[in-house]
This record gives structure tokens, C-alpha cells and sequence, in this order.
């Protein structure tokens, strides 16, 4: 067996051992703060010009988002187009009323004079919050997950 060969199997093996240690702990199901509803995009996010798009999605009406970073990215031939913001670097975070307990915020392209743009169609959102529950406890949430952009 080649050289190149044994070194993929034992890449292999490792990998089949960090799944096992991974299924073996227990695992927090992601949620928005302590309620019942997971973390998530919207199913289709809305593009508003020049490469920007309003990422949304649910939160429990008790959960306050203290800080969110989010992207959303879309294969363009061998590149990337995307957009991303940051509440901590002046991304107006917005969480509607309690009657549609939601959050937004605008992702403006990046780089911003560059040439891809996101266009309508298949993309994937991602993003980490800091979530104030109801009872003042604060956790981390990751999630990311396929959305459609619309115009």
C-alpha cells in the first residue's frame, strides 16, 4: 500500500473516532433561549440591493438577542458571493414585538466593492447569537442552514 494511501486510511480511522466521541456526549439541542423554539433562518430570506439581503428568523418571546453575527454565502463559479454584519460592529439587530417574535438584521455585502453579488436562488445562512433567556441565564447558539433568497 502506498504511502499516500495509508495516510488517508489513518486520517480515516481518526475520524471515525472523533464521530464516536462525538455521538457518545450528550448534546444540548439548539433553541432561542430557554423556550421551545429552535434556532433558525427563515426559509427564504429577501435580497434589498447591491448585494445586501435581510437575514430573519423566529425567537421565543421571552428571549432578548444581546449580540448576533450572521453570513449568508453563495457559490459563484470558483468564488463566493456574501454578505455578513455584526450587532457589536454596528448591525442594527432588530427583535419586533411580542405579537411576531422575530429577529432581523440587514447583512450588506462583502467586500463591499467587490464584484459577486448574492442573486436569487439556493444559498446558505449561518450564525452565532448571545441569547438572554426569560430567567436572565445568557448561551451561545450556532445554527446554520440552507435558505432561498427572493427579490
Amino acid at each position: 500500500m502506498s504511502l499516500a494511501l495509508r495516510r488517508r486510511a489513518g486520517a480515516s480511522q481518526r475520524s471515525r473516532k472523533c464521530e464516536t466521541i462525538r455521538e457518545s456526549r450528550r448534546l444540548k439541542r439548539a433553541r432561542i433561549g430557554g423556550g421551545a423554539m429552535p434556532v433558525k433562518f427563515e426559509d427564504t430570506l429577501q435580497l434589498t440591493g447591491g448585494g445586501n439581503v435581510m437575514a430573519a428568523g423566529p425567537r421565543d418571546k421571552s428571549d432578548d438577542i444581546k449580540e448576533l453575527c450572521a453570513w449568508v454565502y453563495q457559490r459563484k463559479g470558483s468564488d463566493d458571493a456574501a454578505a455578513t454584519e455584526m450587532s457589536t460592529t454596528g448591525g442594527r439587530l432588530k427583535q419586533p414585538d411580542a405579537n411576531n417574535p422575530r429577529w432581523e438584521m440587514e447583512l450588506g455585502k462583502v467586500p463591499a466593492a467587490g464584484q459577486l453579488e448574492l442573486e436569487p436562488g439556493w444559498a446558505h445562512a449561518v450564525a452565532v447569537a448571545l441569547i438572554e433567556d426569560g430567567t436572565g441565564n445568557t448561551s451561545v447558539f450556532v445554527w446554520g442552514e440552507t435558505v432561498m433568497l427572493t427579490t
